[in-house]
């Protein structure tokens, strides 16, 4: 799958970043093949359950409690640019932002420091470890965070 990493870094190079090698992209698509050669192997040629596996294998990960880089792709980044982005075509006074999947609050982070005004913000996030450490790191009255499944694919207990 060397011309995924190809593709990848092609699009990040205008960003200055580059996709590493080592990084737990590179895991995921290694078991992302091996489980789609796997399925087909085996037969099982229904569009459907090649879907379900996959998403399983992603919900998996997604769940899990990976250190902050192997979210995107072994490069930290910041959501600097998406916010200013976001400012230029709304107000945010007095709204509700909704985001799915925080990750390490790189989005959250970025509008805080640019004090963006918003009443309200709800994180919705698979994994129970990120929400707990985005608890943690986020103490303002107007955040929550809360684990689910927007999918409503698995059940996601909701951490107190």
């Amino acid at each position: 799958m060397p011309w995924v990493s190809k593709t990848v870094n092609s699009l990040l190079a205008p960003l200055d970043l580059r996709l590493s090698r080592a990084s737990s992209f590179n895991r995921l698509l290694s078991e992302v093949q091996q489980r789609h050669t796997a399925v087909v192997q085996s037969g099982q040629n229904n569009e459907r359950e090649k879907h379900s596996e996959l998403l399983d294998l992603s919900q998996s990960r997604w769940r899990g409690d990976e250190a902050d880089a192997g979210l995107t792709w072994g490069v930290p980044m910041s959501g600097d640019e998406f916010v200013r982005a976001l400012c230029e075509h709304l107000v945010l006074d007095n709204t509700t932002i909704v985001e799915i999947g925080p990750g390490y609050g790189r989005i959250l982070d970025s509008l805080l420091k640019t004090a963006s005004p918003f009443r309200r913000y709800i994180g919705l996030e698979l994994s129970a470890a990120r929400v707990t450490r985005l608890r943690d790191r986020f103490r303002d009255p107007r955040i929550e965070f809360r684990e689910a499944d927007v999918l409503g694919t698995r059940t996601a207990p909701r951490s107190a």
